[in-house]
């Protein structure tokens, strides 16, 4: 768990960055945020066998104390993705 807020700053750096390119017109600005995207997916699908593994054994979990903002992630990046887009 050590990893997950230097891992959040990283993400938002990133985020920032393809967000930057995105509005000085770089085609290849969405790749950035893909890569992000895919990464963070990635991680969260091992460590949530971790989360899992706690649960079941009756462990207490507080979910909306991790050092990682899964839940901002999931708001503001990808649902907003998920929405159409009227152009």
């Amino acid at each position: 768990m050590d990893a997950l807020p230097p891992l959040q700053q990283a993400v938002q750096a990133r985020l920032q960055l393809a967000e930057q390119l995105k509005q000085s017109g770089y085609p290849g600005w969405w790749k950035l945020r893909e890569a992000v995207i895919y990464g963070v997916g990635a991680l969260f699908n091992g460590w949530s066998k971790t989360l899992q593994d706690h649960l079941m054994m009756d462990e207490e979990v507080d979910t909306n104390n991790l050092p990682f903002d899964l839940r901002g992630f999931i708001t503001n990046i990808l649902l907003p993705d998920c929405a159409p887009q009227s152009e």
